[in-house]
């Protein structure tokens, strides 16, 4: 793969799912050469983020755009770098990675399990999101049942608005809750990104807690919450990119 890489989030059909619909062209394998790289786009120049050109992840951004399907790609022509994306004027995609719906569940449940010990430290003998931790493991897998999966929304939100009572949304509270139903029920993509966000979110809340106290609005809190945040979105991505078979994750 190309360095640095590229990547193109894509819907089950190869089509465009953050803004527009535009059809790629998908690659495809061959037993003998491998994957086969799908046509390059149609040039388009004066870029405007978010308006204008073909835009791409690097691996860095991935955990913020996470959907059906992630292929990876080359780009060429103009670019440009904007925060959490990059806009090319051309793009053509050169294999489909193996991340699919159980994987997606799959990620979405580490993350989810990454904060699971910060939720149980605030409310010790409640068991109903590592409950709902296994109905999703088993969700992932096919072998949960619709009742057991609306047990354990149901067992997940009750859980994340009690810790939102009682903590205000600091440390876990709400956002393992939250990461965790949304494991349960949402479309796969969406999982994984909910329980990203949540779970960093959650780490970053704990640390600023821990450096300057439940309101943690002093800058020794923002600056640890920024750093939390940064090194789990920097674990996340090395966690993402192995499920995506990338050898130096």
């Amino acid at each position: 793969m190309p360095n640095p890489r590229y990547w193109k989030i894509l819907d089950e059909q190869g089509r465009a799912c953050h803004g527009g619909a535009y059809q790629y062209d998908l690659p495809t394998w061959d037993e003998r050469k491998g994957w086969i790289p799908g046509a390059w786009t149609p040039l388009i120049t004066d870029l405007a983020p978010c308006a204008r050109g073909y835009h791409v992840c690097r691996d860095e951004h991935l955990p913020h755009w996470l959907r059906p399907r992630i292929y990876a790609c080359e780009v060429r022509g103009e670019i440009i770098d904007h925060g959490d994306k990059v806009v090319a004027g051309q793009i053509r995609l050169t294999c489909q990675t193996p991340w699919d719906e159980m994987s997606a569940r799959l990620f979405a449940i580490e993350c989810a399990s990454d904060v699971l010990s910060l939720y149980e430290s605030q409310y010790p003998g409640d068991p109903r999101v590592c409950d709902c931790l296994e109905v999703a493991f088993r969700f992932a897998l096919g072998e949960a049942t619709d009742d057991e999966r609306a047990a354990a929304w149901d067992a997940a939100r009750a859980a994340a608005r009690a810790a939102a009572g009682a903590a205000a949304w600091d440390a876990a509270g709400a956002a393992a809750g939250a990461a965790v139903w949304a494991t349960a029920r949402d479309a796969a993509g969406a999982a994984a990104w909910a329980a990203a966000r949540n779970a960093a979110w959650a780490a970053a809340s704990h640390a600023a807690g821990d450096a300057a106290g439940a309101a943690a609005r002093n800058a020794a809190g923002a600056a640890a919450r920024d750093a939390a945040w940064v090194a789990a979105r920097a674990a996340q991505t090395r966690r993402l990119l192995w499920w995506l078979g990338v050898d130096d994750a």
